[in-house]
């Protein structure tokens, strides 16, 4: 919900107050809001353009925003790196729709997303060998490693994106910095002096 929330506000706050409210709202009862939130959503895929990636782009989103209604109504409650997982699976997969200029060129890039070798574990060991290998010897040629590999590049975006949300940000590391602590530490050191 967060992610909805804060995304595109400009769209968000006219799709609210131009079609989720004209269209009753969070007045009725649930499936009257389930249904005013799914055709704001397939709208708000309507309106960045006519066609039909834009309409399966509107349809994801909507179908996403009412499976969260549904476990919220249900008193279902997941993990939240789950949820942040499958929010960003689910913008991923819907980007891909809204990037391509066709339905084929949409079906090939998720199945270049997800490839069928992702599910042996062997694969997985011979590319981190070769990962390494590539790093200890030419580290020159890891970006074209990376990028020639999609299993290795999904491993190395999983990393980046693992560090970016469990490692505290540059506000956070601000806010636990006690700056009493280190200016009294810092006149302690320059009296003794």
């Amino acid at each position: 919900q967060e992610f909805w929330r804060r995304w595109h506000m400009t769209l968000g706050r006219w799709l609210k107050d131009y079609v989720y409210i004209p269209l009753g709202g969070s007045k009725g009862g649930q499936a009257a809001i389930l249904r005013n939130l799914f055709i704001t959503f397939l709208i708000g895929g309507i309106w960045h353009g006519a066609g039909w990636n834009f309409l399966i782009w509107g349809l994801l989103h909507g179908a996403a925003i009412i499976t969260h209604r549904l476990c919220v109504f249900l008193n279902i409650r997941l993990p939240k790196a789950i949820s942040w997982l499958s929010t960003l699976l689910l913008v991923v997969i819907s980007w891909g729709f809204f990037r391509a200029t066709s339905y084929a060129d949409a079906s090939r890039m998720l199945a270049s997303m997800f490839p069928a070798s992702l599910a042996t574990p062997s694969t997985w060991s011979s590319e981190i060998f070769l990962f390494v290998e590539v790093l200890r010897n030419s580290p020159k040629q890891l970006v074209p490693h990376l990028s020639a590999n999609p299993l290795v590049y999904s491993g190395f975006v999983l990393a980046c994106f693992l560090v970016a949300v469990c490692a505290p940000n540059s506000n956070q590391i601000v806010e636990k910095i006690n700056y009493r602590r280190i200016r009294s530490a810092f006149l302690l050191q320059s009296c003794s002096h």
